[in-house]
């Protein structure tokens, strides 16, 4: 279905700001961070294969450019976009860790962990 067939209020967008992010689902988060289709599909079915590719976000944090750009309606631009919103989510969370006092052990190996970068790392060029 495509975006402008939806109801207004259950569009993405419209959806975030009434009820906030975290109100969308993974499909409807990912069609957002997209935001649109093209001519031959629409946000939502490249979403979903986005899902399909990444197994449910799980390696979307790992994921190479051009292994987006494999996906039909994912070019350049769209691949950066969603690579660029996961970078930004690991910053935040890398400051976060960074600014979060070491009470215990744990919390030491947290810190390697993002430092280190067991969190993963995506490769966004590659020669």
């Amino acid at each position: 279905m495509k975006v402008k067939e939806m109801e207004v209020e259950q569009r993405p967008r419209e959806k975030a700001l009434r009820y906030g992010l975290e109100s969308l689902s993974d499909l409807e988060l990912v069609a957002l961070i997209l935001q649109s289709g093209n001519k031959n599909r629409s946000v939502f079915e490249i979403a979903s294969d986005v899902l399909k590719e990444s197994e449910g976000l799980s390696k979307l944090m790992t994921m190479h450019v051009n292994t987006l750009m494999q996906i039909q309606g994912i070019r350049e631009v769209k691949a950066l976009q969603l690579l660029a919103s996961v970078e930004l989510s690991k910053r935040v969370i890398k400051s976060k860790v960074y600014h979060a006092p070491i009470l215990k052990p744990e919390d030491v190996i947290e810190w390697f962990k993002f430092e280190y970068g067991t969190i993963g790392s995506s490769t966004v060029v590659k020669s």
